[in-house]
């Protein structure tokens, strides 16, 4: 399947984002605080001109190492008929490239339990205990250096 990543508006993540991280709830609680943001990328991967998975990259510090450039990842989701074919990967890569070029060190994200071997296999470590959030679930802090 040929894949193709590009940059879209945080609106344009919405469909994905309700679909696979706010099932059940309000569209509207698809809009993350810091969507609008200049700094903010939005990515969606493509097949076919049909929006397969998205994610969101925000600035954020890294609360243990402030001083260094972060950001975090948001919003990472894929559809579920098209799960376990590279596509998230292909999306974080294709992230994180553009962060290195634009000189961010740390990218870190609150991930879900289901998605930690994901990360894990992508380099990200676990930093910290289970935590949960409210109306979401249980996550992990995770976090990786990319410079």
């Amino acid at each position: 399947m040929n894949i193709v990543i590009q940059r879209i508006s945080a609106a344009e993540t919405y469909p994905v984002r309700h679909a696979e991280l706010r099932k059940g709830r309000p569209l509207s609680s698809c809009a993350f605080e810091g969507d609008e943001q200049q700094s903010s990328i939005h990515l969606g991967a493509y097949a076919k001109d049909k929006l397969m998975g998205v994610a969101s990259f925000m600035k954020a510090p890294f609360s243990e190492q402030a001083e260094v450039t972060a950001m975090q990842l948001r919003g990472m989701a894929v559809l579920t008929r098209f799960h376990r074919q590279g596509i998230g990967a292909q999306i974080l890569d294709f992230g994180e490239q553009m962060l290195k070029e634009q000189q961010v060190s740390i990218l870190w994200m609150n991930a879900r339990i289901l998605a930690l071997d994901f990360y894990k296999n992508l380099g990200y470590s676990i930093l910290g205990n289970e935590f949960h959030i409210p109306e979401v679930g249980a996550h992990f802090k995770m976090w990786k250096h990319l410079s």
